[in-house]
């Protein structure tokens, strides 16, 4: 839904950190923080009848995780600023399907878990419970520079 959205002229798009419903355990509450990471909009967020999700209240090693995927954010904030100047100038919308920026590539007209921000930064998150790490198809001639693991 938020790609759908990004790419019909909503560019400010993300999802509810942790969902809105529901109760996470800690494991995914982290992957919902290193997603979001990469979103336009970017807020923990839930109804009132879920536990209070505040990382301070989890784990030591929950807590770290999710700052790190907080600083990353922040450190992210240049791009996100440059990518919003973007769409006000030309309409590309900042979160973006990886076919907008390689259209030519058949294979990515189905991606639903990764994402472009900018031309930049190809995301594909662990979204899945006991999952650690994720195969990434690169477009044709792009190479990986740098991996992120969270």
């Amino acid at each position: 839904m938020l790609l759908s959205l990004s790419i019909s002229g909503v560019p400010f798009v993300g999802a509810d950190v942790g969902g809105f419903f529901g109760n996470p355990d800690e494991q995914l509450l982290t992957r919902w923080y290193e997603a979001a990471a990469f979103q336009p909009f970017f807020r923990a967020h839930a109804h009132i009848d879920t536990k209070r999700r505040e990382p301070w209240l989890f784990s030591r090693p929950t807590m770290e995780a999710i700052r790190q995927a907080i600083r990353r954010r922040y450190a992210l904030l240049p791009y996100w600023y440059a990518l919003f100047r973007e769409h006000a100038l030309t309409g590309a919308p900042p979160m973006r399907p990886i076919w907008f920026e390689f259209p030519k590539e058949q294979k990515f007209f189905d991606y639903e878990k990764a994402w472009m921000v900018g031309n930049a930064l190809l995301v594909h998150p662990v979204v899945e419970k006991d999952t650690y790490s994720v195969n990434v198809d690169l477009p044709a001639g792009e190479q990986s520079v740098s991996s992120c693991s969270m």
